[in-house]
């Protein structure tokens, strides 16, 4: 069979691609779908019962909008280093690096002030389930978010794993901070963020290879 037959039966017999959307399209699916799941999280556990008096304070808005901005961009830069051809802007890096440091600080400032009884009080009071709810609703959405970033070009597994892993704990760290009504510093940095962050950030290491390689 000559070349140009060959080329012509092979084009004749192939199926169609479905077109990869943009990263900030694809970034935004996942992140509707992140807010269903919280939704559908808190008519499970239901809201913190002091709702009403913290929508009136301003950082707790802080720390809501600082989860999700850095859930969304975590998002999109996972799916524009999974996109063949794409570039990273360097204002993109900077600025998730700069939300990472933010949501860091934002945690710290809770401790401030702190009495050495409340901050022993915050490491036993009613923690495990508070990591529990945020670990459980991280995987829950990761488990979609990983599948879809496996269907991209990762020539950097562990780093496009971690970017999964953070943008999907940071959808854990919504939905707990409008599920639990504990206001203690060290239990909110403890239980809310730094277990949660480990076990993620561990399972995201290990499962990089078999996920997300190209």
């Amino acid at each position: 069979m000559k070349t140009e037959d060959l080329i012509s039966k092979l084009s004749s017999d192939a199926q169609p691609v479905k077109p990869w959307k943009s990263p900030a399209m694809i970034a935004l699916t996942y992140a509707g779908i992140a807010a269903v799941l919280v939704v559908l999280g808190l008519l499970v556990s239901g809201p913190r019962t002091d709702f009403s008096a913290k929508s009136t304070q301003s950082y707790f808005w802080f720390g809501l909008i600082l989860w999700s901005a850095l859930s969304f961009l975590g998002l999109n830069i996972l799916f524009v280093l999974a996109t063949p051809g794409a570039k990273l802007s360097a204002a993109f890096k900077w600025s998730f690096v700069t939300l990472l440091v933010a949501v860091s600080s934002w945690h710290l400032y809770l401790l401030a002030g702190m009495s050495d009884e409340a901050m022993h009080e915050g490491l036993f009071s009613g923690g495990a389930r508070c990591a529990s709810v945020t670990v459980l609703t991280a995987l829950l959405i990761s488990t979609l978010v990983y599948r879809k970033a496996a269907r991209g070009l990762n020539t950097k597994p562990l780093r496009s794993s971690l970017l999964a892993g953070c943008a999907c704990l940071a959808i854990g760290g919504v939905l707990i901070n409008l599920n639990c009504g504990d206001d203690n510093g060290m239990h909110v940095v403890m239980w809310h963020f730094v277990v949660p962050t480990v076990v993620i950030g561990s399972l995201a290491a290990l499962l990089a290879k078999r996920l997300l390689k190209s």
